[in-house]
């Protein structure tokens, strides 16, 4: 991330067939990370993140789709909003929508722990 630009971060929350949900991380050469965009002025984050899905991820039923939580990230002493997403998926599998060069990819809630200690989080999420 650069020093000076702002950013906002997000994920997507689905469920598995065995009720144990699956989070949409950013798989990056040397560690995973929650996918982030560079905030445009003007525009609200959740819009930029609507924006964003619409250009990397495929099938998306945003009917489906609501903010679950909104909190704050803070990485290298800057603050980064982090917008926590759910989504229904229905019939779907959540890799059905995914690009197929894409860097996002799906992880099972036990993993998630070790991206969720490489940030610092305001609030208690509650997912």
């Amino acid at each position: 991330m650069e020093k000076r630009q702002a950013y906002v971060a997000y994920t997507i929350i689905v469920e598995r067939d065995d009720g144990k949900p699956m989070f949409l991380i950013e798989n990056e050469e040397t560690a995973f990370g929650f996918p982030a965009i560079k905030a445009i002025k003007d525009q609200s984050g959740l819009s930029q993140i609507i924006a964003e899905l619409k250009q990397t991820l495929k099938n998306l039923n945003f009917d489906r789709l609501e903010l679950s939580e909104l909190t704050n990230l803070v990485i290298d002493e800057h603050r980064v909003p982090l917008f926590v997403l759910k989504y229904q998926c229905g019939e779907c599998m959540p890799e059905d929508l995914l690009l197929k060069d894409s860097t996002l990819e799906w992880q099972v809630s036990d993993n998630i722990f070790d991206i969720l200690s490489q940030y610092d989080i305001s609030g208690v999420p509650l997912f």
